[in-house]
């Protein structure tokens, strides 16, 4: 029978692929083991508990009929969300939630939610894994693909945040995914390309919506994920071009069309301050033409048009605007498609949309206001992160820089710290062996090879040239670590490769199991900090400690509160300068917190209102800016540190006080 011989083949297919997958799975178990098993020793940063707020923040101010501020309108809010409905259905779901109240939560229920998030973050975080091995396949053999995952898990900032960055843990995850379904189209694009298949059409269909979907989702974390349209079209015009030269364009028309109407529509759900009402985004882009320009004297002037005022109609016209156009783009691309049920529901939606009442009542209009409303938020989220600026200063280097005037070195000189040093030179030589290859390479393999080029120097590249905003050591550029791991795993498989002699072999293998025992015995000493590990070519952490950041997120502000919760007597004082929203929720209720007004410089003195607090009190600083120099006379009495240098610390000021 034909239904057996199809079973028959696709059994012998993964029988086949069993044993390459077999190593790569089993890899991957054990990361996700380990990685289960420890989520809990990673306590609360400092931004944790404003992530959480941010999704209540949309939810109550959209009930209110309220406009979204810049922060919430242009903050990709997708894996928070995410994070938050995991919660609502797990196990821990606790009757207060119920009534949609958040801000009179518990203490308990907060920390409830942070640590779901952390193992949702870890979680979402093993996608990663297993898209490098896929991408590593193509490169340099399916024998060795299981290495990507190990190389990516023993990229210690990586591994690290991916416990608790609720932003850019996910974005570096979708971000490779994204690589990967891109290359995957462009190669099954350039597959009979001049057949008229409904199956193939079909297939490709899905793709492209999966794809556009993907980088939709990637927006929806941040805004600068739609690069990622660009990356595809870059590469696909520098395989495709030079065969077709202008019929390109002809030829791929619908195939971006649907990609980027896909990709719109997927952003605007991700969105809310793209589909809750469309005047908002009007109002936001005038604080941006200026109030001397005539648009931003029209919206002056017309006080009808606040949000608050008439909510309901805009959200209702956008609705109507929305529907349409998608309508409106389903059938105008799928008449192109060689797939039969969908001409049939395309012919008929035709029939409909364009006749001309419709079209030129509904149609039209609708298109215009959703592309408007979509195109002013586009362009205004554009602008305010250009020109988003965090007023302090990052110690690099040895000096106190500001964020916003950094030196070019500032990325390529964290990135030589804080990845490996093997995997630095196999990440060179991959990238030389495949260069110097390249015409043995099929289409598949440099599709990939180029768009991980895009994703890892692309936009660090826009940074140093824009002299953007930069702060928090690589936090925003983890996204490049995954496309590193692929390009080390070429190397160090191909240097393997070529040698010939059983005893260089040998020694090969051995001197990288040194390598990795060395990386995995640092990070055990940093564990849980490994998100502040400096590699061993650069001092490590105790040479680096007082030339750049390390605990900037308070990671180690855990343990200091247990000791605290243990130490301190009842009604005691406790000073902290640094963002204290995690001691909050971690210290006992009969402690009472203080927050300190800190310079985000490397100014004296560091505080500047230390001489206000009245003794006794205890004193908490995290090792930035030079917080912890402050109240040199009182003795320090606890710290949290690795390596020899301590990340957070407790004073004890008893004596000599200022009184209020």
């Amino acid at each position: 029978m034909v239904l057996h011989g199809f079973s028959t083949l696709k059994m012998k297919k993964y029988t086949e692929l069993f044993p390459i997958w077999l190593p790569t799975v089993l890899v991957i178990l054990l990361i996700g083991t380990i990685g289960v098993s420890i989520v809990g020793d990673y306590g609360i940063t400092t931004d944790e508990p404003m992530e959480i707020d941010m999704v209540q923040w949309n939810i109550d101010l959209i009930k209110e009929g309220k406009p979204l501020p810049e922060d919430l309108s242009f903050y990709g809010p997708f894996f928070n969300t995410i994070a938050e409905i995991i919660f609502r259905i797990t196990k821990t779901l606790s009757p207060s939630l119920r009534d949609g109240s958040f801000h009179n939560n518990s203490k308990k229920l907060l920390l409830k939610k942070i640590k779901v998030k952390h193992y949702s973050t870890f979680l979402f975080s093993i996608l990663a894994y297993f898209t490098v091995a896929k991408l590593a396949g193509p490169l340099c053999g399916k024998n060795s693909i299981w290495l990507a995952p190990v190389i990516l898990a023993f990229l210690p900032r990586f591994w690290g945040h991916s416990f608790f960055n609720p932003k850019d843990i996910p974005f570096a995850t979708m971000f490779i995914v994204c690589t990967f379904v891109a290359a995957l189209l462009l190669r099954n694009l350039s597959i009979n390309n001049n057949s008229e298949s409904e199956k193939r059409d079909t297939f490709l269909v899905k793709e492209i919506i999966a794809f556009a979907i993907a980088v939709g989702i990637l927006t929806g974390i941040r805004v600068g994920g739609f690069f990622l349209i660009f990356y595809l079209l870059a590469t696909h015009l520098f395989i495709e071009y030079p065969k077709l030269k202008f019929k390109f364009f002809r030829e791929y028309k619908n195939f971006y069309k649907l990609l980027i109407a896909t990709w719109q529509i997927t952003t605007t759900v991700c969105y809310p301050s793209i589909w809750y009402a469309p005047i908002v985004i009007f109002m936001l882009a005038s604080s941006y033409f200026g109030k001397d320009t005539w648009f931003g004297n029209f919206l002056a002037t017309h006080p009808s048009l606040q949000l608050k005022k008439i909510p309901q109609w805009y959200g209702i016209l956008f609705l109507i605007a929305f529907t349409s156009w998608v309508l409106t783009v389903f059938v105008q691309t799928s008449k192109d498609f060689h797939i039969t049920a969908t001409k049939r529901i395309a012919e008929r939606a035709s029939n409909f949309l364009f006749k001309k009442p419709v079209k030129y009542i509904v149609v039209f209009p609708s298109a215009v206001i959703f592309h408007f409303s979509f195109l002013i938020w586009f362009v205004s989220a554009l602008v305010y992160l250009s020109k988003h600026s965090w007023k302090g200063d990052v110690l690099f280097d040895g000096n106190f820089i500001s964020a916003h005037n950094l030196p070019w070195t500032y990325i390529p000189k964290w990135l030589m710290i804080t990845i490996p040093l093997p995997f630095q030179i196999a990440f060179v030589i991959g990238i030389l062996f495949i260069i110097f290859n390249n015409k043995h390479q099929e289409q598949y393999q440099k599709s990939i090879f180029l768009l991980l080029l895009f994703q890892i120097f692309f936009l660090p590249l826009i940074a140093i040239t824009r002299g953007s905003t930069l702060y928090d050591a690589i936090r925003q550029f983890l996204f490049i670590l995954p496309g590193v791991a692929v390009l080390a795993t070429v190397g160090i498989v191909r240097i393997y490769d070529i040698l010939k002699k059983k005893f260089l072999k040998v020694l090969y293998v051995t001197v990288l199991l040194a390598a990795f025992s060395v990386i995995a015995y640092d990070m055990v000493q940093l564990h849980p900090y490994e998100y502040i590990y400096f590699n061993r070519i650069s001092g490590g952490l105790l040479a680096n400690a007082s030339r750049y950041q390390t605990d900037y997120w308070g990671l180690s502000l855990n343990k200091t509160a247990e000791w605290l919760n243990k130490n301190c007597p009842t009604g005691s004082s406790v000073v902290v300068a640094s963002p204290n929203e995690c001691l909050e929720l971690l210290l006992s209720n009969n402690i009472k917190l203080y927050k300190a007004r800190y310079r985000k410089r490397g100014d004296w003195p560091p505080l500047e209102n230390g001489d206000k607090f009245k003794k006794p009190f205890y004193y908490v600083a995290i090792r930035k800016w030079i917080l912890q120099s402050a109240f040199p006379e009182c003795p320090t009495v606890f710290k949290e540190e690795r390596m020899g240098v301590p990340l957070s610390l407790v004073k004890n000021c008893v004596t000599n006080s200022k009184e209020k």
